[in-house]
């Protein structure tokens, strides 16, 4: 004889033994909720006939049961209504941030520039004046890290600087790998629709910093950039 898959919930009862469903309609369900993943697969049918019994055994229940769903959904609502405020606040708040920080980064940009303008830079590239203050040193110090790829022409950069991301059929791309001639090629340009190219900032890295320098048409190494120190 199997055992009931619910029988710690029994059905809460009136004095007169009528089944109490405004009082425990919430409560039934959380206990029926959290049994749902305990139950095994040989009590899940007693489990879902538990269900029915405590739900919708009759009209009363059915009805309290509709109720206590719109009851839901409406608090459902009420918290999406809330969090579309907050989230138009956090947008808000994320507007004035970035606000902000484009306005300390033109300040610091337009210290960067004053103490540059003081004294000519080291052959390192170290720019020695300071602006002093009170309690305060400003000074410039170069970024670390790898100089950055300036495009200065992307009509001019050769093919093998760039690189390709395209987006196929699975059954496309077996036939590609598989064999390529001028008909498969036409499907093959056909099937991936949008083609984005960009360019290789390592390969040109490598060749703009080789000994000697390869150039590469349309491309350079940026500026070396700096940042304001305080001290």
């Amino acid at each position: 004889m199997s055992t009931p898959a619910l029988v710690l919930i029994p059905p809460p009862t009136s004095p007169d033994g009528g089944v109490v469903i405004l009082r425990s309609l919430e409560e039934t369900l959380k206990s029926l909720m959290d049994c749902e993943g305990t139950v095994p697969p040989e009590l899940e049918a007693e489990y879902y006939a538990d269900v029915q019994r405590a739900i919708f055994a009759s009209r009363t229940q059915r009805d309290q049961f509709q109720s206590w769903l719109v009851k839901r959904e409406q608090e459902i609502a009420a918290y999406l209504g809330q969090a579309a405020v907050l989230n138009g606040e956090i947008q808000r708040l994320n507007a004035h941030v970035k606000h902000v920080e484009q306005v300390v980064g033109k300040a610091k940009d337009f210290a960067i520039r004053t103490i540059q303008g003081l004294a000519e830079p080291d052959a390192k590239g170290k720019y020695p004046a300071r602006l002093e203050g009170t309690t305060v040193t400003l000074g410039v110090q170069k970024n670390g890290g790898v100089r950055p790829i300036q495009i200065t022409d992307d009509r001019e950069l050769p093919a093998q600087y760039r690189k390709v991301t395209v987006t196929l059929p699975l059954q496309v791309w077996e036939e590609t790998t598989d064999s390529l001639d001028l008909e498969l090629r036409s499907k093959v340009i056909e099937a991936a629709g949008k083609v984005r190219q960009e360019a290789d900032d390592s390969l040109i890295r490598k060749d703009l910093t080789a000994e000697p320098a390869i150039l590469v048409p349309g491309a350079t190494l940026a500026d070396p950039t700096y940042r304001l120190t305080r001290k």
